[in-house]
């Protein structure tokens, strides 16, 4: 499990003069923060978030031709579009006997439209790996996405409002965070994954130095309740939006309407948005309240639609809630 971080509601207030004094204490915090993540030699890099709510990382570099890639917790690996293998100076990689693996997506579909690749140089900041492991897929965003094995690799501390990120040089978490994030007034929220897609991780391997490596990492879901439904849902900060899923939505029997925003859907196809308003919302024992949310077809099986089972998934936590209540995840304490 994994340690994720909200700021409790109580500090949060009307009007513009206690709104900026929240501001510099939030700040004065993360400075606090940032020493304790140095003097544990953690490499900080910052991306600011979008207009379109994510995390684009600009200061990454693929065979040394710069990248621009989507920092998401949703992806169970680190993908690059194949339309861009040629300009990154990549090439098909075969292992398990020659046979391409059959990928499995977050919520358990399987993707065998892709195939491995193997960058020999990844530089982030100032990091640099001698070589790194990317799946090549067709509807990768950007150039592609770093995804939740990286992530697990370096011990990330995510930052979202500020998009600061920590990155351990040492490969060993960072110490002492939930304790001093608690002292702040933060609520900490423990991260699991279901039964149902405990064995769902994908693990890759490569040769570096004549030897054989390999990582298996796994999403993260966080436990999430709404409208007296209790169950999981994913933590996904390549996804603009929160999502629950729409079967779910009409069996709740919650109004449906359309937004003036556009969004690309799960599938990456773009369309206008479908939202409902949710009340009682919580995030494990952070308590939200009203939001309006959107809507979406998330699953191809009929498995996760039964009522009750306390794992059973409702939906996407997306990169708006986590900016609007100041979240920090810390993927490598996995306690």
């Amino acid at each position: 499990m994994i340690p994720f971080f909200m700021l409790p509601s109580c500090v949060q207030h009307q009007g513009k003069d206690i709104k900026k004094r929240q501001t510099e204490v939030i700040l004065s915090q993360i400075n606090l923060l940032l020493n304790e993540l140095n003097r544990q030699d953690f490499h900080v890099i910052l991306e600011k978030p979008n207009t379109s709510n994510q995390i684009v990382l600009k200061n990454t570099f693929i065979n040394e031709k710069p990248a621009k890639l989507v920092l998401d917790t949703g992806a169970s690996s680190s993908f690059i579009s194949k339309k861009h293998l040629k300009h990154f100076h990549l090439e098909k990689y075969d292992y398990l006997e020659g046979r391409n693996p059959t990928f499995k997506l977050a919520f358990g579909d399987k993707s065998s439209d892709t195939f491995p690749t193997l960058a020999n140089e990844f530089r982030i900041g100032g990091l640099v790996f001698n070589s790194w492991p990317f799946v090549a897929d067709r509807s990768s965003l950007n150039h592609g996405l770093l995804g939740i094995d990286f992530l697990c690799f370096t011990n990330a501390v995510i930052f979202c409002r500020t998009g600061l990120i920590g990155l351990s040089k040492s490969h060993r978490p960072v110490q002492n965070l939930d304790v001093m994030l608690k002292e702040f007034g933060y609520v900490e929220i423990q991260a699991l994954v279901p039964d149902e897609f405990e064995k769902k991780g994908v693990n890759i391997k490569w040769k570096e130095n004549g030897k054989i490596e390999s990582l298996t990492s796994n999403v993260f879901f966080l436990p999430f309740y709404f409208e007296g439904v209790e169950g999981v849902a994913l933590l996904d900060t390549g996804a603009p939006f929160t999502y629950i899923d729409w079967n779910l939505a009409k069996s709740r029997n919650l109004k449906i309407s359309f937004d003036s925003a556009l969004a690309k859907d799960i599938k990456g196809n773009i369309e206008r948005l479908s939202v409902t308003k949710i009340k009682d919302f919580s995030i494990g024992d952070y308590r939200i309240g009203n939001q309006n949310v959107g809507v979406a077809k998330l699953f191809k099986e009929k498995k996760y639609a039964h009522l009750n089972s306390r794992t059973r998934v409702l939906g996407i936590i997306g990169f708006d809630t986590l900016i609007n209540h100041n979240a920090i995840i810390d993927v490598g304490n996995k306690t």
